[in-house]
């Protein structure tokens, strides 16, 4: 199979709405100025989200580092504010997904917004929404889902990002760009 090297990469882009963390936004804005790719597609969760009671909330064991996180970190930390990218990505086709979970995290499409994402013939998807995704959508896209993650998964899961690498005092921080599995 020959390849064309003047065919830009289909990309459809996983989110919340316009609205990315600066890092995000600027991984977009490569990706489209890199003249090698353009997304086609943004695929927005409207899941309605669980109200957890704020009492409940308050003893979580993550308490704590999630109000560090929202107003320390996120406050401070120019690559985690917010921009808009509604300029940008207004003329993208988008589709509007509501998830189906199943156990306690584990998110599903619909067989409808499957059949739409598909027909995109996407080269890839760029995961900055949802959270873990799982079944038929990790092969949506000929070269699958894509997501970033701080540091090694295998070490690392969960946040805050590199707070444990440098509580252990490890050698190295890092960051990796990993296509999703069921695994």
């Amino acid at each position: 199979m020959a390849i064309n090297h003047k065919a830009k990469l289909k990309f459809g882009i996983m989110c919340n709405g316009y609205e990315f963390p600066a890092w995000e936004a600027q991984c977009i804005q490569q990706l489209i100025s890199s003249g090698y790719a353009e997304p086609v597609l943004l695929i927005r969760d409207v899941t309605e989200q669980k109200q957890e009671p704020v009492f409940k909330k308050l003893f979580r064991s993550s308490c704590l580092a999630e109000l560090f996180d929202l107003w320390w970190i996120r406050k401070r930390v120019k690559t985690l504010k917010k921009v808009s990218m509604l300029d940008t990505l207004k003329e993208v086709e988008t589709i509007d997904c509501k998830i189906i979970l199943k156990g306690k995290f584990s998110q599903y499409f619909t067989d409808q917004d499957l059949a739409i994402i598909k027909s995109f013939q996407l080269d890839f998807i760029i995961r900055f929404g949802f959270n873990i995704i799982r079944g038929e959508i990790l092969q949506a896209a000929r070269y699958g889902v894509w997501s970033y993650h701080h540091d090694d998964e295998r070490v690392y899961r969960g946040t805050p990002p590199c707070f444990w690498e440098i509580f252990h005092q490890d050698a190295k921080t890092g960051t990796i760009l990993q296509r999703l599995t069921d695994r």
